[in-house]
């Protein structure tokens, strides 16, 4: 079996960054009505807004080729408002990077995000250490009043559609502020 090195960079420069998929693709996706761009850009939206208070912590993950796995959400709305030009990752790659980490306790973010890191990967079973992650995510106290799972945002679009009949999505309509609240 290959061996995955999960390399921790707290501060690694944005522009190094190749998004997955990209704001001005998002946006083409959602204003042809695609379900799950809508439902991601309740999240871009929201994270626009939060950026005002809070820096990006959660780490990104990216691949060997600085490819987005986890975080393009982040990454976009850190290109629509921001003055922060670097954020923390975690890079796999089948060689060793920068700090390469043995425990994920190693990671100083992860607990300064949460007292008690609720850590989960995907596939569920994986070893990141041993297997490539799709998908990573922490219980961060900041977010834990906010839902934001995928039925959430859909739902909450779906109902500031219905009030918000025509609208068009670009990037004004992304820095935009709006309570998502008052969609629940």
């Amino acid at each position: 079996m290959t061996r995955i090195y999960l390399c921790w960079f707290p501060q690694f420069p944005l522009d190094q960054i190749r998004p997955e998929l990209t704001l001005v693709s998002l946006l083409e996706q959602a204003n042809r009505g695609d379900e799950s761009a809508l439902a991601r850009l309740v999240k871009v939206n929201w994270i626009v807004q939060d950026l005002g208070t809070n820096r990006i912590r959660k780490p990104l993950v990216l691949d060997h080729a600085r490819r987005t796995i986890v975080g393009d959400n982040r990454l976009m709305a850190l290109s629509l408002r921001s003055e922060q030009i670097t954020v923390p990752v975690l890079i796999q790659s089948q060689q060793p990077l920068g700090q390469v980490i043995q425990d994920l306790e190693q990671i100083p973010v992860l607990t300064e995000l949460t007292d008690h890191p609720q850590i989960s990967w995907s596939p569920a079973w994986c070893d990141p250490l041993q297997e490539p992650v799709h998908w990573f995510d922490i219980g961060d106290r900041s977010t834990v009043h906010h839902p934001m799972d995928r039925a959430w945002c859909t739902t909450v679009m779906t109902r500031y559609l219905e009030a918000n009949p025509g609208v068009k999505f670009d990037a004004d309509w992304c820095r935009s502020p709006i309570d998502w609240n008052q969609y629940c």
